[in-house]
């Protein structure tokens, strides 16, 4: 069980969490790579095409530019100049679907980690980079309903590190960003882009990833701030650590 931490010495009024690679796994190269085999098999179009096509649509799909992964499957059907017809684009959105609904389960100490800054006194966030159908699969979680403030790019149309999205998380916490800890595993520059907001960054990078080959888009690959192996840390390191300008 992972212990409470003490009220009376909590530093920070509010923990932010990334959402892929902390509170639930990153897409590793061979799952990445397997999800467009099948949507490009579902379709019917030769796998290179489509990998290109799907990642010329990256930020579009990141920002809101398209409403539902439907329409980006349309987008890239568009941008191969073929028509595969409706039952094959419902086929390939599925498969999209299944494989999100398979990564967005939450890492087993996510749960109690979370409860556990609760009980302490936190507001819970979470900012996520993310394509159109996460939010709707996230909610369905049983971690989503503990977490306070969501921010899904997709919903609303900036990616890190754009400093609008941390500041729109603390607001909707109603914390100013120096009393939020930030944990991420570092893609997108998230940690660099928390700093730079006024947050306290800490990186996480789960032991289970060792020998995989992980997708991370803008790695804060030089990162020298604080880090954690586990979720379970967050409760003592939410504790021990002080927001910037602390004597």
């Amino acid at each position: 069980m992972i212990p409470d931490a003490a009220v009376a010495a909590r530093p920070f009024d509010a923990v932010v969490f990334d959402l892929f690679g902390t509170l639930v796994d990153e897409w590793t190269v061979e799952r990445r790579d397997r999800g467009f085999a099948g949507m490009a098999e579902a379709l019917g179009v030769p796998v290179e095409g489509f990998t290109r096509a799907w990642r010329e649509t990256a930020t579009h799909r990141l920002t809101g530019g398209f409403a539902t992964i439907e329409e980006n499957v349309a987008d890239v059907c568009r941008r191969l100049g073929v028509d595969p017809g409706a039952e094959r684009v419902v086929r390939a959105v599925r498969r999209r679907i299944e494989q999100m609904r398979e990564l967005l389960t939450p890492r087993p100490e996510a749960r109690p980690a979370i409860e556990a800054l609760r009980r302490a006194g936190h507001r819970i966030g979470l900012l996520s980079v993310c394509s159109p159908e996460v939010p709707s699969l996230w909610r369905r979680t049983e971690v989503a309903p503990l977490i306070q403030a969501t921010v899904f790019s997709s919903e609303v149309g900036l990616v890190k590190p754009d400093p609008g999205l941390y500041a729109l998380v603390a607001g909707v916490l109603d914390v100013v960003p120096e009393r939020c800890l930030y944990i991420g595993d570092g893609s997108f520059g998230e940690l660099t882009g928390a700093a730079a907001a006024g947050m306290t960054p800490v990186l996480i990078r789960a032991p289970h990833e060792d020998g995989q080959v992980i997708e991370r888009v803008g790695d804060d690959v030089d990162w020298v701030g604080p880090g954690i192996d586990f979720l379970g840390e967050v409760v003592r390191v939410a504790a021990e650590l002080s927001p910037p300008g602390t004597p």
